[in-house]
């Protein structure tokens, strides 16, 4: 077993202090705040809900959303909450795997499992037979192929949408606005993840890591949207949740970036944008405020900046 089993594995479980889990199911959350910032029911000293969706947008351009006509979303942590998403399926996929003889404690290594995907890869699709031969010592080969099998059968059911995403794309189109999806997850995740919720069939174009060669490191997936849509980069926003791959390149090829704060990692505290965000919202919804259709435009972004 390698250094990291030992980093891991000699500390009692009660010591790995892991954001957001909760090692017992009744009290996870379905959709845990940000580390690195107040859960959305006491940051302003108000409950969410009392905060209206203009109160809660944060517009910094406030005149260069006229001409937006094509939405890209950002997928994982904007749309989906992935990390949520991969601890419900840790611990299942291990209480499956101990129920089927595999000696471990399920409730504790699912967290152990949980920070070595954070480490080796979120969506490596053999993370878990990866995890039992590195840090467990697992050997059984029909052990660790159903340990894959079973992570990709799960996962699909565990997928769990922020709050408001179906409503918001409903709302969004009706508008007239195009939605595609632009994301850094393999194709294959992709799969899992959009039909389960609903979320196939609501995009005029999906755009994934195999798509270009360095994805959204650089401004290339944007801009093979916007040559497959035929629009211009005044006419694009994206909406993620990370400062740079979402949010500067965009706006440094021209268009506008939104920043997703509800998803954002307290990881990125440290990332060095060379571009602000044009706005930034605390959830879907908020980007009814921010884009509310043609004929209402002018008159929702006046108010967001008074």
């Amino acid at each position: 077993m390698g250094d990291r089993r030992r980093s891991l594995c000699s500390r009692s479980h009660d010591a790995l202090e892991i954001p957001g889990w909760s090692s017992s199911p009744s009290n996870r959350s379905p959709n845990p705040p940000c580390p690195s910032r107040p859960s959305a029911s006491s940051r302003d000293g108000m409950p969410a809900t009392a905060r209206t969706t203009t109160q809660s947008a944060k517009l910094n351009q406030p005149s260069t959303l006229d001409d937006v006509e094509v939405i890209a979303f950002d997928v994982d942590n904007t749309l989906v909450d992935i990390l949520q998403t991969k601890r419900d399926t840790f611990a299942a996929t291990l209480e499956t795997l101990a129920d089927r003889g595999l000696a471990i404690d399920p409730e504790a290594q699912a967290r152990e499992l949980y920070a070595f995907a954070l480490e080796e890869g979120i969506d490596d699709p053999d993370v878990v037979p990866r995890f039992l031969v590195e840090e467990l010592g697992v050997d059984d080969e029909r052990m660790l192929a159903d340990g894959r099998r079973t992570m990709e059968r799960l996962e699909p059911g565990m997928v769990q949408l922020y709050e408001g995403v179906i409503s918001t794309l409903d709302q969004l189109r009706s508008r007239g606005y195009q939605l595609c999806a632009v994301t850094d997850a393999p194709r294959e995740a992709v799969r899992r993840r959009l039909p389960p919720n609903g979320l196939t069939g609501r995009f005029d174009r999906v755009i994934v890591r195999e798509d270009t060669p360095r994805g959204k490191a650089d401004t290339r997936p944007f801009e093979m949207l916007l040559e497959a849509v035929d629009a211009r980069p005044e006419q694009l926003v994206a909406i993620g949740d990370h400062p740079v791959r979402d949010v500067s390149n965009v706006v440094a090829m021209g268009g506008h970036g939104v920043l997703a704060e509800h998803g954002t990692r307290s990881s990125y505290n440290d990332v060095a944008a060379e571009h602000e965000p044009t706005a930034a919202i605390d959830g879907v919804e908020e980007l009814l405020a921010l884009l509310p259709g043609c004929d209402q435009r002018s008159s929702a972004l006046a108010s967001l900046t008074r």
